[in-house]
């Protein structure tokens, strides 16, 4: 896969999304944001119900989805979803053992091969499971 030849859509703002967008403007890779039908960035809880951009087969949607589709829809029709936080999503339901591969960051650096460092596994952990992360 050609990573330069994707483009990422972002969900709502928050630690973690603002690590995958600093990596992805590093790399020099293309991304959006999911947006509302007036073309304002969603915020999180309204990232499942995104009304813009439209669906193009060579986009990441990154913790957020078109309001008219659920995730496994999605999945089955070949579309690459990024996310944890959902029934059905690749990283719902993980154990702490496994934060790296269930985060959002996680899959998105193993994606575009992007070297595992101590602050982004931080991030990463404490996105997916904060109170294992406080504990070590």
């Amino acid at each position: 896969m050609d990573i330069y030849s994707l483009e990422f859509v972002l969900g709502g703002e928050d630690t973690e999304m603002r690590k995958i967008e600093e990596i992805l403007t590093e790399r020099g890779l293309t991304y959006t944001y999911a947006k509302k039908k007036d073309g304002t960035r969603v915020n999180r809880p309204e990232a499942y119900d995104t009304q813009l951009p439209k669906l193009r087969k060579e986009q990441v949607w990154v913790e957020c989805r078109p309001s008219s589709f659920q995730n496994t829809e999605m999945l089955s029709l070949g579309y690459t979803l990024i996310d944890h936080h959902n029934k059905g999503d690749i990283g719902y339901g993980r154990p702490a053992t496994q934060y790296w591969e269930a985060s959002s960051l996680g899959q998105v650096c193993n994606l575009i091969d992007e070297p595992r460092t101590k602050e982004l596994s931080m991030i990463a952990a404490a996105d997916h499971c904060l109170q294992q992360a406080y504990n070590g």
